[in-house]
């Protein structure tokens, strides 16, 4: 009976694919078959109803849209039992900011996951900053850090390719100018270990590069989605970005067909570059 949605994405990036690239991977809850079977197995309880709506706000007429709902009615679900929610985000932030992929307030909710796509805005190493997490009143130092991009996508010393249950990396081609990876999309979804909060849990993507190993601030593009649990709030989410600002960039460049399929042969996705 909200008046606001608790899910508001683009569908590809709702279902793990940034930036309008197609690519396959399998986890317990999302995932994405032959780059054309688009899954996702979330569960999403709800009372007295449940409203899901796909907007074209495209120019193209959609031809056609196919879909299968799986429900239950009848079962006991009460304000206490945790809602669905999945949010997108897209955002430049300067250097020395970050970031933010969500900022949830009012109730306690789960934190389950998140896909992530970064568009690197100049040379050098740039997967070097960390995704922080504010738990419960937390302002000045986050509840808990990691230790750079790879590594919270359950890789190290770089991520290239790679599709696994809880974590990988569906797309990333290395820019001919910039020899940097680039449009960079990879998610992470915590079957095992999810993020418990109490009243609020806000998590940031910090921006850093690295070069001779020093550690310098970046400028970068970067796009999220979050998927969480939370108990009902009338805190509305953050609206949507317009058309314009989520497709600015993304137009597929002629040189990507070949660097991908140098990065899907292994060539080009060893080394943090």
């Amino acid at each position: 009976g909200l008046e606001n949605p608790s899910v508001e994405s683009p569908i590809g990036d709702f279902f793990g694919l940034m930036h309008g690239r197609v690519g396959h991977y399998s986890t317990p809850y999302l995932g994405v078959s032959e780059g054309k079977g688009f899954n996702c197995f979330f569960p999403m309880p709800f009372s007295k109803k449940c409203r899901i709506t796909i907007e074209n706000d495209s120019t193209n007429v959609l031809d056609s849209l196919y879909f299968q709902i799986n429900y239950t009615l009848g079962d006991e679900i009460t304000s206490d039992d945790g809602r669905f929610h999945a949010l997108f985000r897209r955002s430049i932030p300067p250097k020395g900011k970050n970031h933010v992929l969500l900022d949830a307030n009012g109730t306690p909710g789960i934190y389950m996951g998140c896909a992530i796509g970064a568009i690197p805005l100049g040379d050098k190493t740039w997967r070097e900053g960390e995704l922080q997490f504010y738990i419960d009143g937390a302002k000045y130092s986050p509840t808990f850090i990691s230790t750079g991009w790879s590594d919270w996508f359950l890789s190290a010393w770089g991520i290239g390719l790679k599709q696994s249950i809880y974590a990988g990396s569906t797309y990333q081609v290395l820019h001919p100018e910039f020899g940097n990876k680039y449009f960079c999309s990879c998610y992470r979804i915590h079957v095992l270990d999810p993020i418990y909060f109490q009243n609020n849990l806000r998590i940031e993507q910090s921006q850093r590069g690295l070069e001779n190993g020093i550690y310098f601030d970046r400028s970068d593009d970067w796009s999220s989605v979050v998927f969480w649990y939370q108990k009902l709030s009338k805190n509305p989410l953050p609206p949507l970005p317009e058309r314009s600002v989520r497709c600015a960039g993304i137009e597929i460049q002629d040189w990507e067909f070949k660097a991908f399929e140098r990065m899907k042969s292994g060539i080009d996705c060893i080394d943090d570059v």
